[in-house]
């Protein structure tokens, strides 16, 4: 018999607010470390100011994974015509692999699925993370490069579109 996680060690989800700023880019500068050896350490999001990461979440929807009562995962996402773009999917290192990123990934979804305008959703990701592409559920999202919205790039890994 298994013991079920006591309620502490739950993952629960909802809507990032202004506050969770300061939080989400303390998360973000550690989860990016791997990215920073292959882009080197002067990428966006290990130089972002916190004032942008705030405006990235009111602009939003953003979404985040909290545990223990720290934010542990989040995504934030815009709007540009009849795209939904994702950006900065995050968890932090010890709870990857348990399922953190592909919610809110679906929370996201279920965000534009609200939005009849919305046709796809992208999710970037830089040319060289072959990790993150392979991690994606690209049978409901579309990876890309910088640029590479609907077409497949090699470089880039499979490309696929959520129907909405």
């Amino acid at each position: 018999m298994t013991a079920s996680p006591s309620p502490a060690n739950a993952v629960t989800f909802r809507q990032a607010a202004a506050g969770d700023a300061e939080e989400l880019l303390k998360l973000q500068y550690l989860c990016y470390q791997p990215e920073a050896e292959l882009y080197g350490h002067g990428i966006q999001p290990l130089t972002q100011p916190l004032h942008e990461v705030a405006a990235e979440i009111e602009g939003g929807p953003a979404f985040v994974a909290e545990q223990g009562g720290f934010i542990v995962g989040g995504v934030r996402c815009r709007f540009e015509g009849d795209v939904m773009h994702l950006g900065k999917l995050i968890c932090h290192p010890r709870v990857q692999r348990q399922g953190i990123g592909a919610r809110l990934m679906a929370l996201a979804e279920q965000c534009a699925r609200q939005r009849p305008s919305v046709k796809a959703v992208v999710l970037f990701t830089g040319a060289r993370s072959a990790a993150t592409v392979r991690r994606t559920p690209c049978r409901r999202i579309l990876c890309g490069c910088a640029r590479n919205l609907y077409g497949r790039n090699p470089s880039c890994g499979p490309a696929a579109v959520t129907e909405t």
